[in-house]
């Protein structure tokens, strides 16, 4: 179980240190004021090189492996982006506004029987995708693991 976790933390630093965002893109959505934030008061965005890395490459063949790779798009970002506003990273994504943003979050199963994810009703870890400006409903993620 050592092992599977510190495999884990080797690839969450190695997304993170890849500055690696994935972003869903659909259908034309009107756009969304973002609450308090004007263009004007926001940073200025400084323009990173999209590069290609051998992570984006494995990341781009897992995604079109899942049939995902016309519908998602990787942008490398500049390295304060975690720092600023949600109105900023959404300027600097191109998505019309924040609520278009979203996260995935690992939770751990402490009760998981296996050391896999083979079996979605007992594995060891769960990602959830939640949009920025939602909350996660820990107890709806719960129920789905204890049904």
């Amino acid at each position: 179980q050592e092992r599977v976790l510190a495999d884990l933390d080797k690839l969450l630093e190695q997304a993170a240190g890849a500055r690696a965002t994935a972003s869903i893109e659909g259908p034309p959505v009107p756009e969304i004021a973002a609450p308090s934030a004007t263009t004007e008061s926001l940073p200025p965005i400084v323009q990173v090189e999209q590069i290609e890395t051998p992570n984006f490459a494995r990341m781009r063949q897992l995604v079109a492996s899942l049939g995902l790779a016309e519908s998602s798009r990787f942008h490398r970002c500049p390295q304060e982006y975690y720092a600023q506003s949600l109105a900023w990273r959404a300027r600097v994504l191109g998505a019309p506004s924040i609520y278009h943003l979203c996260k995935t979050i690992v939770f751990v199963n402490k009760k998981a029987t296996v050391t896999d994810c083979a079996d979605p009703r007992n594995s060891l870890y769960y990602a959830a995708i939640v949009q920025y400006a939602a909350r996660i409903d820990t107890g709806a993620l719960e129920r789905f693991v204890a049904s």
